[in-house]
């Protein structure tokens, strides 16, 4: 089973695996009542396969062979590191105040969004609870990816991914970024003092027009007033939401029926108004970006590993870079399971299969990526591009690490030459 239902949906998907002793492959984390699953799993003598596609996935794979070729460069311990990733529409498409469409579940989409984080940067622990201080955290990232316009703000617990990937606790920068367009974190903040983003279950019938939203979360024409006043962002929100009708239907709130046994949320008929107004249009592409830089040194010097995936979309559903870069990545996935190699759960962090993981894509390529080759470097599929650049007040030392990464560029050249 290659299971790539809504992460909350993933261990029932298990439990009837392992009824049936099926094997599975997902794109989503390893979670807690996935995890618990692992004793049954094995007993049953099924391989249980998480985090195979982008982010979880790629991204894990990427940085790991980074910090595993780094360890064998002699390079030393991770002074800074810094991993973003997203999913976006291709520029052209980016046609709505959010600067966003939607290649998954927005209900998932908003369920991350603003979620609490820790991270650190030069030296300072940052804890932000969830909400406005998390958006306030976000920052300009317009050097990662010429050209475009983005922000980057924090990814849930970066710190917990020291352990994940081996490094010595209190590295000065440690950050896992989510990439979006610029004037995402605004256009979210206004959600969020909207009430739009509250999970709390409320009984009986579901609002079917803004007017009667409005008068369920107690946003008055008054502060309505003021967020269009602004003319920022938030006013640019508002006005395409529609919610000054306050007659207006709520789009796509029939979707979500009328039953007033179910209860409903906000966070709920948000998450359907985006889907109705977000999706991708057919020809419209979208875009998947990655870009890891660490770090690794001591004092002074030090050398600097930075990688970058752009996957374009073609403007086919089959052919979306999100469909590509999960898609592929869960079908090597299935590809290992069927070799007999595993047992239990797994996920890509696990050496043994990062490595085997990403010389198959590798091989494999991607048929909609005419430029993708094999570097030796880091393993893994270009468009996803390495460069290092070694800053060291040791000449002996700098010499060195010249050496063996010239040593590894021949290997590449070899792996080409033989290909």
């Amino acid at each position: 089973v290659i299971s790539l239902v809504p992460p909350p949906f993933h261990g029932e998907v298990v439990k009837a695996a392992i009824r049936t002793k099926t094997p599975v492959v997902t794109a989503s984390y390893v979670s807690d009542e996935v995890r618990a699953l692992e004793a049954e799993a094995k007993k049953a003598g099924i391989p249980v396969l998480c985090e195979m596609g982008l982010d979880p996935g790629l991204d894990h794979m990427a940085i790991q062979s980074i910090i595993d070729n780094a360890r064998d460069m002699g390079c030393g311990p991770v002074m800074s590191f810094q991993s973003t990733c997203g999913g976006l529409p291709a520029p052209e498409c980016a046609n709505n105040p959010l600067l966003y469409k939607f290649s998954w579940s927005p209900r998932g989409v908003l369920a991350a969004t603003g979620a609490a984080a820790r991270y650190r940067r030069d030296g300072e622990e940052v804890d932000l609870q969830h909400g406005t201080a998390v958006f306030d955290a976000s920052i300009p990232a317009l050097d990662l990816f010429p050209g475009l316009s983005l922000e980057v703000g924090p990814n849930r617990n970066s710190l917990a991914y020291e352990m994940v990937y081996g490094v010595r606790p209190g590295a000065p920068t440690f950050f896992r970024g989510t990439l979006r367009y610029a004037g995402w974190a605004d256009a979210m903040k206004t959600a969020m003092a909207l009430g739009l983003l509250d999970r709390t279950p409320r009984k009986g019938p579901k609002p079917v027009s803004w007017a009667h939203l409005c008068d369920a979360l107690g946003i008055s024409h008054s502060s309505l007033a003021e967020i269009v006043r602004d003319q920022g962002v938030g006013s640019s929100v508002v006005q395409w939401l529609g919610i000054e009708n306050g007659d207006g239907l709520i789009p796509g709130i029939e979707s979500l029926g009328y039953d007033t046994e179910i209860g409903w949320s906000p966070v709920d008929l948000f998450a359907q108004v985006l889907w109705s107004k977000c999706q991708y249009m057919p020809g419209e592409r979208d875009m998947a970006l990655m870009h890891n830089t660490i770090v690794f040194g001591n004092g002074e010097g030090g050398t600097s590993f930075t990688s970058k995936l752009m996957v374009m979309g073609d403007g086919k559903a089959e052919g979306s870079a999100m469909a590509r870069t999960v898609g592929i990545t869960a079908a090597v996935g299935a590809e290992i399971i069927l070799e007999g190699a595993l047992d239990g759960i797994s996920g890509v962090r696990m050496k043994q299969i990062s490595k085997r993981v990403l010389s198959l894509i590798a091989r494999a390529g991607s048929p909609r990526t005419a430029n993708a080759t094999y570097n030796a470097v880091n393993c893994t599929l270009v468009p996803l591009s390495l460069s290092i650049t070694i800053r060291s007040s040791a000449p002996r030392a700098a010499q060195c690490m010249r050496r063996r990464l010239s040593a590894l560029r021949r290997m590449e050249f070899a792996s080409k030459s033989k290909r």
